[in-house]
């Protein structure tokens, strides 16, 4: 059989080279979309884990926080708190933006939560520079895909924030780069109308007040639940 593969090689040896680099080719390619395939799944997962919560809570119907659009109320956390079994509570906003930088603008994912709340969603093993938030306003945490450094002031919606740490490794589930800000700044960054708008809602009679709204609502439950 052997004798045999190798006259049968020799007599077309330019089609056994052709078909062999097809067929490599082939392999390398199936094995490019594996790790490919494998590495969106990685990227997925990442602000999942570093949240770790047990329980999403979204607005009903809805395939929401990140598939699709989701609005709560803040206030329904405490509700969610009280229930028996739930141990830690805290709401979050997600929202897509174009964050000014010197280099250009950068399109990130802007996470909102709570510094003093229940759950610390910066993973501090992703943090390589500065701090996670500490205060209520005014403060963000970049991921060095942005090319912001330490320190420096962005201009965001009617404020300036100042980038007090950077993460490694912080990506949405589309691969563009997690900024973090307080919940209250995120709210203001999201739901906040600009003053034309305000200025039309209240000639039309409707209050221009920005809603205490959020994306969604995590939790965990303590053990034996």
């Amino acid at each position: 059989m052997i004798n045999l593969a190798q006259k049968d090689i020799a007599h077309s040896f330019v089609k056994f080279i052709v078909t062999s680099m097809g067929v490599g080719m082939l392999l390398g390619i199936v094995l490019i979309m594996i790790g490919v395939y494998r590495g969106m799944v990685v990227e997925a997962e990442v602000l999942i884990d570093d949240i770790k919560p047990d329980l999403w809570i979204v607005q009903q119907n809805t395939l929401g926080p990140f598939a699709e659009a989701s609005r709560l109320h803040n206030d329904l956390k405490y509700s969610i708190k009280v229930l028996d079994g739930v141990d830690r509570v805290a709401a979050l906003t997600f929202q897509n933006m174009q964050l000014p930088t010197p280099n250009g603008e950068v399109k990130v994912v802007a996470v909102g939560y709570d510094p003093l709340g229940e759950f610390n969603t910066i993973n501090q093993t992703h943090l390589i520079k500065g701090r996670a938030l500490k205060e209520q306003h005014y403060e963000m945490v970049v991921s060095d895909k942005t090319g912001l450094k330490l320190g420096e002031r962005v201009n965001l919606g009617r404020d300036i924030y100042k980038v007090v740490g950077i993460t490694h490794g912080t990506v949405s589930s589309g691969g563009d780069p997690l900024i973090y800000l307080s919940l209250k700044d995120a709210q203001s960054l999201q739901f906040l109308y600009p003053n034309w708008r305000i200025h039309t809602d209240r000639e039309r009679g409707l209050k221009g007040d920005m809603p205490d709204l959020v994306n969604c609502i995590v939790a965990t439950v303590k053990n034996g639940y």
